[in-house]
């Protein structure tokens, strides 16, 4: 290539350089010899017509030839001698001149072609360096033919036609041109930043993601995880990082509900947690979890699910449900003082009542029976209590009226036997034998086994 490019401004430089000598100095003369006009071509290569030879510049007459064109001079004929007779000799014309207006510049015309043959050769020169460049091009690509151990290598300009033979035991010498692209085979590692905008450019989010987990960047890979929607790559990393609700996040959009509500539970978002083990199932987990957000409620419903009844109670108990608290409670069995207080709270007088009464503890009892609704089912059981206890303290009159209301003037049968009793009881503490005895033989006439009226008749 050094070797064209020379060439070429060799070329370039004749082409544009003065053209010293292009042709003679021609000297027109007409028929009789008589010199008319000189003709030259300057160095712009214009022919230039000029009356005098004086007038062309020393450069072009000293390194030109003096050319005649047409006849030569004719000698001067004898001068006749004039007629005797007055006639006029015969009209000469004068030669025609070429008029040139003084300090002028001269007339030029436009060469007729005086170029060609120099354009001819000149293309048929630039083709054959044109096609001499595209040869040495090819077959320097070729690889270098095999050659003998030892033998120096061959110079470039006597580089053998390829060949089919086997490849040389020994590499051919390096390339200038080679060594000088070397820079450009491997060009200098980019900075991590523009692999990271190149990646993104490219959508191609994946290898975005790991360029920056290898680069220690993980908060970054797994927002760019998030953004490429692979939703399980970016909890795993925001988990390793312990940013736990930014993975539970991740986790609940990608649909792993279990994973999420362990996350959830790290990252101390306990009711949320609670939530997502709700979801799958884990009702124990759930409800523990609901337990320590303070959900009771919630944690209450949880437990009974997997009947763990006794958590159920406490967490009943704790979100101030009493009534559910107790039957909770009494399923499983706990202290009876507590479960009677709790059916209190709870506003289930009868049941309280009963326990406190087995309790022993009768005032309380009597204070909590005495507040059962009248339209209650348990109205009539709760009233027998309040008589019984009425009874029990020597309240004989008190009691008396209690059973009396609770029998509502109804002869004696089965549903009423236990009002009968007590009022029988009643009369009998109060000296009426004949009176008790005579309820007592109406109850034996429905239940003959019925408590122990038999001894009582007996006695």
């Amino acid at each position: 290539m050094r070797h064209t490019a020379t060439l070429l401004l060799v070329l370039l430089a004749i082409l544009t350089g003065p053209a010293r000598s292009f042709g003679a100095i021609q000297e027109v003369a007409d028929d009789n010899g008589n010199v008319t006009h000189y003709k030259y071509t300057d160095k712009n290569g214009s022919v230039v017509f000029t009356d005098a030879l004086a007038k062309i510049p020393d450069e072009y007459r000293k390194s030109n030839k003096l050319v005649r064109v047409g006849p030569p001079k004719k000698k001067e004929a004898p001068v006749e001698k004039s007629p005797a007779v007055g006639v006029p000799p015969p009209e000469v014309s004068a030669p025609p001149l070429f008029q040139v207006q003084p300090d002028a510049t001269p007339v030029q015309e436009e060469s007729s072609g005086s170029y060609l043959w120099l354009i001819i050769v000149l293309a048929t020169i630039g083709a054959g360096v044109a096609g001499f460049t595209v040869y040495r091009r090819v077959n320097d690509d070729r690889p270098a033919p095999p050659r003998k151990r030892g033998a120096p290598p061959l110079p470039r300009d006597r580089a053998p036609v390829r060949s089919t033979d086997p490849a040389p035991e020994h590499p051919r010498p390096p390339d200038p041109r080679e060594q000088r692209s070397e820079p450009e085979r491997n060009p200098a590692p980019e900075a991590p930043e523009e692999v990271l905008n190149r990646y993104l450019q490219a959508r191609d989010y994946v290898s975005a993601a790991r360029h920056c987990a290898s680069r220690g960047d993980l908060a970054q890979a797994a927002a760019i995880y998030v953004k490429a929607g692979l939703f399980s790559e970016a909890a795993a990393i925001s988990e390793a990082e312990q940013d736990f609700l930014r993975a539970a996040e991740a986790y609940l959009k990608a649909g792993n509900s279990e994973k999420a509500a362990e996350c959830f539970e790290k990252g101390g978002d306990l009711m949320q947690a609670a939530t997502m083990f709700q979801e799958v199932g884990d009702f124990a987990r759930a409800g523990d979890l609901f337990f320590q957000a303070g959900f009771f409620m919630e944690a209450a419903e949880n437990f009974s699910l997997v009947s763990d009844l006794a958590r159920a109670g406490e967490a009943y108990e704790r979100a101030g449900s009493f009534l559910q608290a107790a039957q909770a409670f009494e399923t499983v069995g706990i202290d009876r003082e507590r479960l009677a207080t709790l059916y209190e709270k709870g506003e289930d007088f009868y049941p309280a009542g009963r326990l406190f009464v087995k309790l022993g503890q009768l005032d309380r009892a009597l204070n909590i029976l005495q507040q059962v609704d009248a339209a209650s089912s348990n109205y009539a059981s709760a009233s027998l209590l309040v008589g019984m206890i009425f009874l029990k303290r020597g309240l004989t009159d008190l009691a008396r009226e209690k059973f009396l209301k609770i029998i509502d003037n109804q002869p004696v049968g089965k549903s009423n036997l236990e009002p009968y009793y007590f009022l029988a009881l009643c009369h009998e503490r109060a000296g009426n034998a004949e009176a008790a005895n005579s309820i007592f033989a109406k109850i034996l006439a429905e239940d003959y086994g019925f408590r122990d009226v038999n001894k009582r008749i007996a006695g």
